[in-house]
């Protein structure tokens, strides 16, 4: 898996899909102490300018987050996942299926002589490749030692 030295301005990665289903969605409230309706309880959400339950924005985030991890990425390289900016765009229901594309928008080899950042724009995308989300990671990444 690439090293900061790997990295490249522009490049481009893609991860698998994963489905944030229902249980998923409860599992999560439950986790986060976040049981707002919307999420919860379809007849509420109905009433919502969501018009139907909509996953937690945090979980979306977190999912697109394991997505990378599951693509092996930064399997051996990562040391800390530093910042995250993410702006919401689109709603994600119960059912859809949720990938990520990263694209290195800066490299910094500035923090060590053993890492350094790398800057990625983040488009988080459903099963119908419509933008859900949008962001900046900050990523420490290891360099070849």
């Amino acid at each position: 898996m690439p090293y900061f030295e790997d990295f490249q301005a522009e490049q481009r990665f893609e991860t698998p899909a994963r489905c944030i289903d229902e249980p998923a969605i409860a599992r999560f409230a439950q986790l986060s102490g976040d049981d707002n309706p919307v999420h919860l309880n379809p007849e509420h959400a109905r009433r919502t300018i969501f018009r139907g339950c909509v996953a937690h924005g945090m979980l979306v985030e977190s999912t697109l987050s394991g997505c990378v991890w599951q693509s092996r990425l930064f399997a051996d390289s990562i040391v800390a996942l530093m910042s995250v900016q993410v702006e919401f765009v689109a709603p994600v229901r119960p059912g859809d299926s949720v990938r990520m594309e990263l694209r290195v928008r800066e490299l910094d080899p500035e923090p060590s002589r053993r890492a350094g950042w790398v800057r990625f724009a983040t488009r988080g995308l459903n099963q119908r490749d419509e933008e859900i989300s949008r962001g900046v990671w900050q990523v420490l990444v290891q360099r070849r030692l």
